[in-house]
């Protein structure tokens, strides 16, 4: 049997040490879903909401050094039942992701729901950015019946933020606890 030297063991120790502690996420806990909008149309919802709290000092410290980052918004929405589970009526995962080009100094973006690319934007303004990957507007979720009343249905949102490596390679996310919110009927654009 081979015996580990004293600064060995100290080493291994510290490593073993090191891994085992949690892992920080305490920083970026204000992220939060705000201004969730929800407005029913017939015999579907149109869900429009805000990120804030997102753009940590981290978050952006990674996509200066040209790593992507991504952003996962889960919508869910939900018909009430009396004496029983609430039933899932709908799910869309809307994933906005943004790589820095250091060369070009430019923010290529992309967007997709439910793993389908819809939409690319590419910019060399942070606010716009910022606005891309964090507002989401006029996502659509069906409805199972239009004969119900609307204050049988709720839409759930939580958003999964892409922000730490660990080791620096090893991606760590962090998630927005679920926000709720009745149906209601409102006409007003989202604020940046």
């Amino acid at each position: 049997m081979r015996v580990l030297s004293q600064s060995r063991r100290r080493w291994l120790g510290a490593a073993c040490f090191a891994v085992a502690l949690p892992l920080p996420v305490g920083r970026g806990r204000a992220a939060e879903i705000d201004q969730l909008q929800v407005d029913a149309h017939g015999r579907q919802f149109d869900v429009a909401f805000r990120l804030a709290g997102a753009f940590t000092e981290e978050v952006e410290e990674v996509i200066a050094s040209g790593l992507p980052v991504t952003f996962h918004h889960t919508i869910r929405a939900y018909h009430r039942r009396t004496a029983w589970i609430d039933q899932l009526v709908a799910e869309k995962v809307i994933t906005t992701t943004v790589n820095f080009d250091t060369l070009t100094k430019q923010y290529h973006m992309s967007r997709s729901v439910d793993d389908q690319l819809v939409d690319t934007l590419l910019t060399d303004k942070p606010a716009e950015m910022k606005s891309w990957m964090t507002v989401i507007e006029k996502i659509d979720l069906p409805r199972d019946s239009e004969a119900e009343p609307l204050d049988r249905y709720y839409v759930k949102v939580k958003s999964e933020i892409q922000k730490r490596f660990v080791f620096f390679f090893i991606p760590w996310d962090f998630e927005t606890p679920w926000t709720r919110s009745a149906v209601i009927r409102s006409d007003g654009a989202l604020k940046p």
